[in-house]
């Protein structure tokens, strides 16, 4: 009786970190699931992209709902090309009202553009053109 309800609570917030691969698979077999999380942490290590390019770029393409969203570490094409595409592709498609990006190294300026464009309320913590 009170499952639906109680999943739409513990699933409302995503952290992806490691175990990236998990998290994909549990996408796929509960596809429900994504349409309740609405706030997302993705806080890539380069050992992680690497070794999972691919369940790092499907995680995201399977939500559908998130409000807000963390982006942490660095997202330059020159780390990975395929994933600054794809989380770009991302922010288009959600119905995003809040963006925080927290990264160590300078973006360039065509990826702050975009980001500023696409979320009404964004803020930058350590970023440098």
């Amino acid at each position: 009786m009170f499952r639906d309800a109680s999943q739409h609570i513990l699933l409302c917030s995503l952290a992806l970190k490691t175990n990236v691969k998990e998290t994909h698979i549990l996408l796929e077999e509960s596809p429900h699931f994504a349409s309740y999380i609405t706030h997302l942490v993705i806080k890539p290590d380069a050992t992680n992209i690497k070794s999972q390019p691919k369940s790092v770029e499907q995680v995201p393409s399977k939500l559908t709902n998130v409000h807000y969203y963390i982006m942490m570490g660095t997202f330059t094409s020159q780390q990975n090309p395929m994933f600054t595409s794809t989380l770009l592709d991302f922010l288009v498609w959600q119905p995003l009202r809040k963006l925080t990006v927290i990264s160590g190294a300078a973006l360039p300026p065509a990826i702050i553009l975009h980001l500023i464009t696409t979320v009404p309320i964004i803020t930058f913590t350590l970023v440098s053109l």
